[in-house]
């Protein structure tokens, strides 16, 4: 009895603690960010901010951080309330000039540059520093003032509106013959493999491992037919081409015929989706499937927010569900630098974090707390083999010469307090699109390529495997090469000796010479280079053996194209998941390239029917980019403002159904795809969605 009466006043108290702590960690410091108006030029608006003390205490010497993603100044009408100290990329400190009685507020004006249309445009994290140590959690709210979104220009290409009788099947394939009767799958309870080869029992097994959502149910894998039960047949079919395969589907069961890992995969797919779409009952039919496009790409970017092993195998496993086929995985920027690499420890002891006391600031809704991640070499082949058993080929981007501060201030007091990625006497001046300022690596100091070769011997061997299982696109490193201002470097001594030596004007061709370099290091491990479209840009490269990425829009591509260069097409317009569906003031994302939702995306033809041979023959894929800035959770203060799912997963939300309308623009040719069709088939695949837990965006895709 006693026992029992101690374990109870146990449980007390610590509720009792736990409902002190959670009391004292309420803010006592509240934020307002009113916005006034945009101006009608759209180059800038005006907006409030009030900083209210709630606290018992009057505030004297305090700053007011905050993450906002439009640069601003203070406006002169409130210069002697406070001042703007700081300011790298997103992140800003403001410092208060006057205190802040208890219980009273302080209102200040700011100018902001562009403009403001959607809550995720506002300041998304606010804390505040007092007495230049104590760090205060901030609740923040913003007020548009009733701010009504002007209407938009939709990115559509003209799109195909025609009805056919599709089959429920997303991508659609290329040929389907409907023939008679219905197979009752829920009788079909083994597989029998008769290619009897260890790679396709593999594959076998990797699928019903990997999508046991979809299956639910348990099947036998045999050599051959207990004649109990209707079976699903793997058979071996030399004439099919890579990832292509047949289905064909009986009243006693179904045959897969292909000749490859991506098509027995891809196969089993279709099979598993058609039962689901069908309740179990598929009508018979014989399905002749391959893919449009040899690269079928999806970028994930992990360096602005980090995602765990567990995320990134989800979103790979829905990729593969969607018969796509290369992962490009965007692994440092600015904010964040996500792989370990043993010679350079720094790298991910300083360059993985961001905090108010780390190196890195709070970016893109981060909090003053220490946060972050990156992924130990252990990690990064686990991810590679679970991406490879999924027919998935991983390109690792390491983004140089820009995008590159997380590499760069990793370096600082790397020896004798010096940091061998900065010259002392650059007085080169410039702003990038995110508004850094020393996010460059100088392509004038030798120690940037003794340190790049360094970075490089460690991450290719990584993916090394790839090249060995004959993955396509395994021997492509992405060196980025984007977003680098013409001022960079031009304020460089060894830079101006470079540029001297080689009778080099402009940044772009130092860029050209920098890239060249790289291009030797990297062939050094046995990769070429791929990058974004200024790869090739600043000169001539001897051999186009260069994988350009058009992101822009649809021009660099083709010219890249003309000149002999492979080339992905990822214009932002059409193909970048991480902008906002619509012009919706509660619908997140970014929209500097337009509004992108899944009829957006359909619409989209990569090779237009007008284009030269040459365009044709080198346009040789598409990619579908989820870029990090806005995934984290949530991105604005008022987090209730936003769509539940989002808040639930910002990666899910902002790629599905977008990657579901992308596939078909990947896999299904220009004369199969029909958008009534898809829109009718859609509403089978939510049931998938479901299914797999997916946190997808449901509004209607009309």
């Amino acid at each position: 009895m006693m026992k029992r009466f101690i374990t109870t006043v146990i449980t007390l108290f610590i509720a009792l603690v736990c409902t002190i702590s959670q009391a004292e960690e309420k803010p006592s410091y509240e934020v307002l960010f009113k916005f006034l108006g945009n101006d009608p030029s759209g180059n800038f608006f005006n907006a409030e901010i009030t900083l209210t003390n709630s606290s018992a205490k009057e505030i004297n010497d305090w700053k007011l951080c905050l993450d906002f993603v439009r640069p601003f100044e203070i406006d002169k009408k409130s210069a002697e309330k406070v001042e703007l100290t700081k300011v790298i990329g997103e992140y800003c400190e403001i410092k208060g000039l006057c205190p802040i009685a208890s219980k009273e507020s302080l209102t200040f004006s700011i100018v902001g540059k562009w403009f403001i249309k959607k809550y995720t445009d506002t300041p998304s994290i606010y804390f505040l520093v007092i007495d230049g140590k104590n760090i205060k959690s901030v609740a923040g709210s913003t007020d548009l003032g009733g701010y009504q979104p002007p209407k938009y220009e939709s990115n559509l290409q003209p799109i195909d509106n025609s009805f056919q009788n599709p089959i429920r099947l997303i991508p659609a394939p290329s040929d389907v013959q409907k023939t008679n009767g219905t197979l009752d799958f829920a009788k079909v309870k083994q597989i029998v493999d008769s290619t009897k080869t260890e790679d396709v029992k593999k594959t076998v097994k990797d699928f019903l491992k990997n999508y046991k959502k979809l299956i639910n149910k348990s099947f036998a894998i045999r050599n051959k037919k207990d004649n109990k039960n209707e079976f699903i047949s793997i058979t071996n079919n030399k004439e099919l081409s890579k990832d292509s395969y047949i289905l064909k589907i009986t009243k006693n069961g179904a045959e897969i015929q292909s000749n490859s890992k991506g098509g027995y995969l891809y196969g089993l797919i279709s099979l598993f989706k058609l039962a689901s779409a069908y309740d179990n009952n598929i009508p018979c039919m014989n399905i002749t499937d391959a893919p449009r496009f040899a690269y079928r790409g999806s970028l994930l970017d992990v360096a602005r927010n980090f995602k765990s092993v567990s995320e990134v195998k989800d979103y790979l496993r829905m990729m593969a569900l969607y018969k796509l086929n290369v992962f490009h995985w965007h692994l440092t920027d600015d904010e964040g630098w996500r792989i370990q690499i043993n010679k350079y420890p720094n790298l991910t002891n300083i360059g993985a974090w961001r905090g108010y006391n780390e190196l890195i600031p709070p970016f893109n809704g981060s909090s003053y707390k220490k946060t972050g991640g990156f992924y130990t070499q252990k990690d990064i082949e686990n991810i590679i083999r679970f991406a490879n058993d999924l027919n998935i080929t991983i390109i690792p981007e390491i983004d140089i010469p820009g995008h590159a501060r997380a590499l760069i201030v990793s370096f600082n007091n790397y020896k004798n307090g010096e940091n061998p990625l900065v010259e002392k006497d650059d007085k080169s001046d410039y702003t990038t699109p995110q508004n850094f300022h020393d996010d460059a690596l100088n392509p004038g100091l030798k120690s940037t390529y003794e340190i790049l070769d360094g970075i490089f011997s460690e991450v290719l061997p990584l993916f090394a495997v790839q090249k060995e299982l004959k993955m396509p696109y395994s021997n492509y490193v992405h060196i980025g090469s984007d977003e680098v201002p013409s001022g960079a470097w031009l304020g460089s001594p060894s830079c101006k000796e470079i540029m001297k030596e080689k009778k080099l004007e402009k940044t772009q061709e130092l860029q050209h010479y920098f890239v060249t370099k790289v291009k030797d290091i990297v062939a050094k491990y046995g990769y070429n280079v791929a990058g974004w479209e200024e790869v090739v840009g600043g000169g001539e490269f001897p051999s186009k053996d260069i994988l350009v990425m058009s992101w822009q829009g649809e021009e660099a591509g083709f010219k890249a194209a003309e000149k002999g260069f492979p080339v992905i097409m990822a214009p932002a317009q059409y193909l970048y998941f991480d902008l906002s569906y619509s012009n919706d003031v509660k619908e997140p994302g970014y929209y500097w390239a337009g509004y992108v939702n899944p009829k957006t995306i359909y619409s989209y033809e990569p090779i237009p029917t007008s284009s030269s041979d040459n365009i044709k023959k080198n346009i040789v894929g598409v990619e579908g980019c989820l870029w990090g800035d806005s995934l984290v959770k949530p991105r604005v203060v008022n987090a209730d403002i936003l769509p539940a799912n989002f808040i639930a997963s910002p990666v899910q939300y902002m790629a599905f159904p977008k990657m579901t309308a992308f596939s078909e623009v990947a896999w299904t040719s220009a004369a199969n795809r029909r958008w009534h069709n898809f829109v009718t088939n859609y509403i089978y695949e939510q049931k998938i969605l479901n299914e797999f837990d997916i946190k997808y965006r449901k509004a209607s895709i009309e």
